[in-house]
């Protein structure tokens, strides 16, 4: 029994590792610094861990130390709001072309909201 909860959460982090990675490396090729990077993970936090969060709803946000700046968008919501998709927009300067990125959530059993794809 423990060796396959074990390989479930081994299996879990293996999937969910490599995603975050991914977010994360997306934001860092814009040249977006931690602090930036995180401005934009609470923006979208604060829309996807709502209750009642509904396509359309959108989140901005800007860096006080550069001319970086976003907004999240939700897409859509499923499975009775358990899962939403949204679309982070970033322009990491203001003569930059805006960079889009689809994700979506989804809450887990314990409550976590987890990229899923």
């Amino acid at each position: 029994m423990l060796k396959t909860i074990g390989t479930l959460v081994l299996g879990v982090a293996l999937l969910v590792g490599p995603a975050n990675a991914q977010v994360s490396s997306f934001f860092r090729n814009l040249g977006l610094t931690p602090v930036e990077i995180n401005l934009a993970g609470t923006a979208a936090e604060q829309l996807y861990a709502k209750p009642g969060v509904r396509a359309g709803q959108t989140a901005k946000w800007k860096s006080e130390t550069s001319p970086a700046a976003g907004s999240v968008e939700v897409l859509h919501v499923t499975d009775g709001g358990r899962c939403v998709a949204f679309v982070h927009r970033v322009r990491p300067k203001p003569d930059a072309r805006e960079q889009p990125m689809e994700l979506r959530r989804c809450r887990s059993d314990d409550g976590r909201w987890i990229l899923a794809p």
